[in-house]
């Protein structure tokens, strides 16, 4: 795929349902992962849209699953599955933002209604520190005898919400999202051949 930059105002109505966002975090866990997958990739969300019914105006959210943080508007404790304004996160984040197109070929084989009814049913869910560290470990234990995660989603991680999601769509059938890293998301064969960055330092993707 081939980086391209973007300014996130002039891009925002290109962005559809089931779209990636790929983050790159400066905090002492969000380098765990990236030392551990070999990735600068730290974190995922999916893209959904809202309406705002009295204006018309098409609102960029995306769903998300954070092990912990603080809502930059309301100042309450997050933790687990949430629905988040695009905008507001990027406005707020500490380090680099990319967005991964679907591509056509994925969109037409894409269910919306599905996948994002199963983003909607998951909502609250808490975060899951156990498999996403099983996820993250697998690099060492090739043959998966102690990290190997079974689907599970009573509670998720980021990208195991994000390929669940996917998954649900039809667009990833054969996958288990609880052995889904980040940049493990990120490899499969769904995007757009350009992607964009819309925030922090130019840097590519490391795949």
């Amino acid at each position: 795929m081939k980086l391209k930059p973007a300014n996130y105002p002039e891009i925002r109505e290109h962005m559809l349902p089931g779209d990636i966002i790929a983050f790159s975090g400066h905090a002492p866990i969000s380098h765990l992962v990236q030392l551990a997958t070999f990735s600068n990739i730290s974190h995922i969300g999916i893209v959904c849209h809202a309406t705002v019914s009295y204006h018309g105006e098409l609102i960029i959210e995306i769903m998300e699953s954070v092990k912990e943080g603080t809502h930059p508007e309301t100042g309450q404790l997050i933790t687990g599955v949430t629905r988040n304004r695009l905008s507001t996160k990027i406005r707020n984040y500490d380090g680099e933002i990319w967005w991964l197109p679907l591509s056509h070929a994925t969109r037409t084989r894409l269910d919306y209604t599905a996948a994002i009814d199963f983003l909607l049913s998951v909502i609250g869910r808490p975060y899951d520190t156990p498999q996403a560290i099983l996820s993250v470990f697998d690099l060492l234990d090739p043959l998966q005898r102690i990290t190997y995660a079974a689907e599970d989603y009573s509670a998720l991680f980021c990208s195991e919400l994000a390929a669940a999601a996917l998954k649900a769509g039809k667009v990833l059938p054969d996958i288990n999202p609880s052995e889904m890293t980040p940049v493990d998301l990120l490899r499969q064969p769904i995007y757009h051949s350009e992607y964009y960055q819309i925030k922090g330092d130019p840097e590519s993707i490391q795949f």
